[in-house]
């Protein structure tokens, strides 16, 4: 959320939990070095850091709450692209 925005929306963050939950990868089925090949600068071996780390929002709603989407439309959902998506390794199966 943009600053400032969830008074407009009639809710207000309450809590901030850092790596709230954590997804391991498993390199063993990653063919890790075809990864990091596709990238545009020098990257060591991963000394096992998960590979992803989430944080939990907690936002309380102080009163009716104001949409900003309308909860009835079909919202298009994108894919992961092969040829653009280098975040993921998972894309690289041994």
């Amino acid at each position: 959320m943009e600053e400032g925005r969830e008074a407009d929306n009639n809710c207000a963050i309450t809590d901030i939990i850092r790596d709230f939950s954590a997804y391991p990868m498993d390199y063993e089925t990653v063919n890790y070095e075809l990864f990091v090949k596709r990238l545009t600068f020098p990257v060591e071996k991963n000394p096992g850091i998960d590979w992803y780390k989430s944080t939990l929002f907690r936002i309380k709603a102080l009163g009716k709450p104001k949409l900003v989407v309308d909860p009835h439309k079909r919202l298009k959902i994108s894919y992961v692209d092969k040829e653009e998506d280098v975040t993921y390794p998972a894309i690289y199966k041994t």
